[in-house]
């Protein structure tokens, strides 16, 4: 009996709560003063422009990477093989005016060679692409491609099924 009123109770105030909603109570907001009107900016100022930053004054981050924990300059490729084995194209930069690759040899150390240069080894840069590096040393031509990430083959194992159920 007790539960029986506090529910009539309970749907009373809900019944009174949706009445006033429906008559609108609560519906013009209460604004507050307006303050103090802000000056606009000027308009004959000129909006700031970013500062060209040169290649030259990035290389202290390519020679001590920001986020190596020893932050030592690459080592040198002094005394490479004549030949491209072993050296992975990472990354190329082409724009308007630089055209720049980025590659690795085979112990980690970073190179980077702007079209028209000649690596340690001899191998000049000649053409590059947004995908690949053609290198040329006497006569000679070799292409490094970036690596392009693959998916992995897909599953041979048998597809799960459940067992009949007859009765839930």
């Amino acid at each position: 009996m007790k539960i029986t009123a506090v529910l009539i109770l309970c749907a009373g105030v809900l019944a009174v709560v949706a009445a006033a909603v429906a008559s609108g109570v609560g519906q013009s907001p209460d604004w507050l003063p307006a303050g103090p009107a802000r000056p606009l900016p000027d308009a004959h100022v000129a909006a700031v422009e970013l500062p060209e930053v040169s290649l030259n004054s990035l290389d202290a981050a390519w020679r001590k990477p920001l986020f190596s924990p020893d932050r030592a300059p690459d080592q040198s490729t002094q005394g490479a093989s004549a030949d491209l084995a072993g050296l992975v194209l990472t990354g190329v930069v082409v724009n308007d005016d630089l055209k720049l690759a980025l590659l690795r040899d085979g112990s980690g150390h970073a190179l980077r060679v702007h079209q028209g240069q000649a690596l340690p080894n001899g191998w000049t840069l000649q053409q590059l692409s947004p995908l690949e590096a053609q290198f040329a040393y006497q006569g000679q031509t070799r292409s490094l491609r970036l690596p392009a990430p693959r998916l992995p083959a897909p599953s041979r194992a048998a597809m799960l099924t459940l067992p009949p159920v007859t009765e839930p």
